[in-house]
């Protein structure tokens, strides 16, 4: 995997090009930490302090830097070992923990005002900057320093689980053998919503309704936990292909082709981009896999318009993964990447401060640590937060699209609620995501990776099916779910193998002519091409019942009860009666296209109405 940033120890000229930048009053409490006092006496214009701290560190190695973290205090090396690896750090903890105080008395506050760590007592301090909810965070130039020499922490290296799971959900079989089901209610539910963007579709997604008419046409099974959070396999995958669906070329059974293509749209290798992933960027990240977030408006605060690299990172994971074999705990497999120096995110940190936040009153971390939020009741994605806002919500959704596509299996468990909410601070979970527990690269996703020379398709099972030729009756045997689905929208069961279909159950769930006659070519598809005169009678009354009433005309009603004699006086006017009608319950009909006329005439004729004033 590519070496993060975090694991390149700084040169030189970038220390020099950062320590430019910093005043002598942020400068001079870092060289004070690492130098002394003394250097001061020596050295007092900036430019050579620069230099001169610029060489003082290059010239660490690991025995140097045990020897002077061996000189400072528990709780300064507590915090340094946990900037290096965490980036944040929990000052407050490590003031109760050790006796210390660490930030400054303040003569006056404001709502909301972070403290102050106090660099002129401890100079350590100034490798950190503070944070609210009693956080400080490391400079990443000191990180990447000290990361070259420091021992790693518990969880740095991470290989798999020895244990199996004993259940497990898997799309490979599904998708291969049915996923055509899956696209083709995809493409009808998009054509018959034609007026609805790309943009549309990943921001609000699907209707329960539409999913629940989705499910029983294609037969996608459910996530076992993910569905009780608000999470559809059916939505997730109608949201991720029909950005791309003008791209993907296959033959409508040809579900290993679709999937290796959609797999490589979206997770491009690197200097092989396609159109479509440029031009939608980050935000299919952003709109579906982190839709629990908002985006505030501000300067340069744009999502960027290329390919996040998170995205090229996690296909690298996958790829290390696919090639060890076995299960992953996928919390533990981020931990060990973040350990690393390894960050998923589609924002840069500027954005996940300014403009990344969740609406909430706060946000469990670290056990029973909680993150309030600001004055504009939102908490902000950069912090230690980041992890269940953002980081992991990210990591886990990449495996929930690749588990759609069979090329990965997954466990799922009912996880704790960290996101504090309402007046009544209820407890929900940060993301529909946040059920994902464990995964496996499938046989199916080693062959896409080419880890893999061949790939046995499974066998799509045979079948036999039989309309009876003078009762509405059919015989099905057999293991096609496409006709199973069919028959369940069209007929009663009698029995395992036996079913009868009647007027009521043939239309049921349809709307409309067009929607009857859809079903009746789907019948002539999938159960007999040519049906016998019982059931062509049959399809004829269907389509007369269903354009009966298609035609409607608007009408003006006028009640003449107790008016009769006067009323026979009107439909007996030469002029009146070809464009009025008397129906039941002494009512006259006008249509309305006669309207203007009617009234016209009437009104001459002595019979006022008011209607034409």
């Amino acid at each position: 995997m590519k070496t993060s940033m975090l694991m390149i120890p700084p040169t030189k000229k970038e220390l020099l090009q950062i320590f430019e930048g910093l005043t002598l009053v942020t400068l001079k409490p870092m060289i004070q930490f690492f130098a002394g006092k003394d250097v001061f006496k020596r050295i007092s214009t900036k430019e050579k302090l620069v230099s001169f701290f610029a060489d003082f560190l290059m010239s660490f190695n690991k025995e140097r830097l045990d020897l002077f973290l061996a000189q400072q205090p528990l709780w300064l090396k507590e915090a340094i070992y946990r900037g290096t690896f965490e980036i944040f750090v929990n000052y407050a903890e490590l003031e109760k923990k050790y006796g210390v105080h660490l930030t400054k008395e303040k003569s006056y506050s404001y709502f909301g005002e972070p403290d102050s760590l106090d660099v002129a007592k401890e100079p350590g301090l100034s490798l950190f900057v503070v944070l609210r909810s009693g956080f400080c965070w490391m400079h990443e130039i000191f990180r990447r320093i000290f990361f070259q020499y420091l021992d790693k922490p518990e969880g740095y290296v991470y290989t798999g689980e020895e244990k199996e799971p004993t259940t497990f959900w898997s799309n490979e079989s599904f998708i291969l053998e049915n996923g055509s089901l899956l696209v083709r209610v995809c493409e009808e539910v998009y054509t018959e919503n034609s007026d609805k963007t790309v943009v549309e579709w990943l921001k609000k997604g699907l209707k329960k309704e539409t999913i629940r008419k989705m499910r029983s046409l294609s037969g996608q099974p459910e996530f076992p936990i993910g569905g009780t959070l608000g999470l559809d396999p059916i939505e997730l995958f109608f949201r991720w292909y029909v950005p791309f669906r003008k791209e993907l070329k296959f033959q409508e059974n040809d579900m290993l082709a679709m999937v290796q293509q959609l797999f490589y749209l979206f997770f491009p290798v690197q200097g092989k981009q396609n159109l479509v992933s440029l031009k939608m960027g980050s935000f299919f990240e952003f709109l579906v896999l982190a839709e629990h977030l908002s985006l505030r408006r501000i300067n340069d605060g744009d999502l960027p318009l290329s390919i996040p690299q998170c995205r090229f990172l996690f296909s690298e994971v996958f790829t290390e993964c696919a090639q060890n074999g076995g299960w992953y705990s996928v919390e533990r497999l981020y931990r060990s990447l973040f350990l690393q120096g390894y960050r998923f995110s589609f924002a840069d940190p500027y954005i996940e401060q300014y403009a990344l936040h969740k609406v909430a009153q706060g946000v469990v971390i670290e056990g029973d640590k909680i993150i309030e939020s600001n004055y504009t009741g939102s908490i902000c994605v950069w912090g230690p937060q980041a992890h269940r806002l953002l980081y992991l919500p990210l990591f886990k959704g990449y495996w929930y699209l690749l588990a759609l596509l069979g090329l990965v299996e997954i466990v799922e468990e009912i996880p704790e609620p960290s996101l504090i909410t309402g007046q009544t601070n209820t407890r929900k979970v940060c993301s529909v995501y946040d059920g994902l527990s464990m995964v496996r690269v499938t046989k199916l996703g080693q062959y896409c990776l080419g880890l893999l020379q061949s790939y046995q398709i499974p066998d799509r099972g045979s079948y036999e099916v039989l309309a009876d030729k003078d009762l509405l009756l059919i015989t099905f045997r057999g293991t096609s779910l496409e006709r199973k689905l069919f028959l369940s929208q069209i007929a009663e069961p009698l029995g395992n193998e036996r079913y009868r279909v009647t007027e009521a159950s043939f239309v049921r769930g349809c709307k409309n002519f067009k929607d009857v006659e859809k079903r009746i070519t789907t019948f002539k598809r999938l159960i007999d091409p040519e049906p016998s005169e019982r059931w062509q009678r049959f399809f004829k009354g269907l389509r007369d019942r269903a354009a009966l009433l298609s035609r409607s005309e608007t009408a003006m009603v006028f009640d003449v009860s107790g008016q009769i004699e006067t009323a026979y006086l009107l439909l007996q006017n030469k002029k009146l009666r070809h464009l009025c009608y008397l129906a039941e319950d002494n009512h006259i009909v006008v249509l309305f296209r006669n309207r203007q006329k009617f009234l016209q005439i009437a009104e001459s004729e002595g019979f006022f109405t008011g209607l034409s004033e």
